[in-house]
């Protein structure tokens, strides 16, 4: 006779669940949660990208596994990706956190292209509520524009 042992499929939930967790990184007030050490890693983005390789692994496993995970898409996006079109622009309403500025980078986003990012952006007016619990926000230019997107929020 074979036994055969089977986990209740919300216990392998909150296993997936653990596995992409990242501490810190996701937390409202880190300093509350982890002290000052704790802020040294809140701005730390790699903890995040190696959850997401994990999730990406767990994907993998089987079919049950992916419709779950799948509930976890794009939790962290840069506005600069998105600007960038290495993500969609609708990740931005289901992130749980977001890096809402453009750093000086290789390809030399440059301000006059910032009314190309404003067209880009301009259906996220309409998106309704945005899943964001963590916006960073640097440069006032780019403030403004998401005060004109979420302004009939």
């Amino acid at each position: 006779m074979r036994l055969e042992c089977r986990l209740p499929a919300e216990l392998w939930q909150n296993v997936l669940r653990y596995a992409i967790y990242v501490p810190i990184f996701f937390e409202i007030d880190p300093a509350e949660a982890y002290g000052l050490p704790g802020l040294q890693r809140y701005c730390d983005p790699g903890g995040y990208w190696a959850a997401e390789r994990t999730r990406n692994i767990l994907m993998r496993i089987c079919r049950a596994w992916v419709l779950y995970l799948r509930h976890f898409p794009h939790r962290y996006v840069e506005l600069a990706d998105v600007l960038h079109d290495r993500v969609p622009a609708e990740a931005l309403a289901v992130a749980h956190r977001i890096l809402w500025k453009v750093p000086h980078c290789k390809c030399d986003f440059s301000w006059s292209k910032y009314e190309d990012g404003c067209d880009k952006l301009s259906f996220l007016s309409n998106v309704g509520v945005w899943r964001v619990e963590i916006l960073e926000i640097e440069g006032r230019r780019w403030s403004n524009l998401l005060d004109t997107l979420t302004a009939g929020n």
